[in-house]
């Protein structure tokens, strides 16, 4: 498996292009060449860590689903897809930040909306437009304590739409990787006001890693073993 997000069409391109120009000794369109190539691998590099046994925990809890640096911690709010009285925790990812996008928690995949349009300046805060519109791409999960947290995604100018491989009624386990955010841009995590928030404003988050809020509400031990064992 690759060390990185780049798809193996990607590759196959890039090292035939490097083979070529090699053959030719064409040298300047060579190293042009690799330093792209160089250049795309570090950016869609995909760290390996070990990841904690969270999904064993007995309590709900919500970790970071990208690498980026809290923007904002929102007032409670309602929401379209995602309830009422939910607080935001504002992600910024960076273009250097590794791309990856995990679950923050063990959930199910309660629904799915997109609703595409132009990304704000990556630096400047998203237009309240952006969040009470629900626009972007816009996640649902359904915790093992029936809680629905909500991932919303806004690529910046210069990026790009997540690449998500996950459909409704899809479960997973806290940590599982569920795509990628190409270049980075702006996540806002919605929780649900009754869980304590963990994080504070310009704290760097780590995905998987940075617990973002958590519940002393129980968990049902089959709930456990089930989505634990995905």
């Amino acid at each position: 498996m690759y060390a990185n997000y780049l798809s193996r069409s990607t590759h196959i391109l890039l090292s035939f292009g490097l083979f070529i120009t090699w053959w030719f000794s064409w040298w300047t369109p060579f190293f042009l060449t690799a330093l792209v190539y160089g250049g795309l691998c570090f950016l869609f590099r995909r760290q390996h860590r070990e990841e904690l046994l969270l999904q064993k925990e007995v309590r709900e809890i919500i970790v970071s689903p990208v690498n980026g640096k809290v923007q904002e911690i929102g007032a409670p709010t309602d929401h379209p897809f995602f309830g009422k009285s939910v607080r935001s925790v504002r992600i910024l990812v960076a273009p250097w930040n590794e791309y990856g996008v995990l679950l923050p928690a063990a959930s199910e995949v309660h629904d799915f909306h997109f609703r595409p349009s132009k990304g704000p300046l990556r630096w400047l805060r998203p237009d309240d437009r952006y969040i009470s519109g629900a626009l972007g791409v816009s996640v649902t999960l359904r915790t093992r304590t029936d809680d629905l947290v909500g991932i919303q995604f806004l690529r910046c100018f210069v990026g790009r739409w997540p690449k998500l491989a996950i459909v409704p009624g899809d479960r997973g386990r806290i940590q599982s990787r569920i795509g990628t955010l190409p270049f980075g841009g702006t996540v806002l995590l919605y929780i649900p006001e009754s869980y304590e928030i963990l994080v504070e404003s310009g704290e760097d988050l780590v995905a998987g890693s940075s617990f973002v809020a958590a519940t002393n509400a129980g968990v049902d031990e089959k709930e456990v073993q089930e989505l634990g064992s995905l």
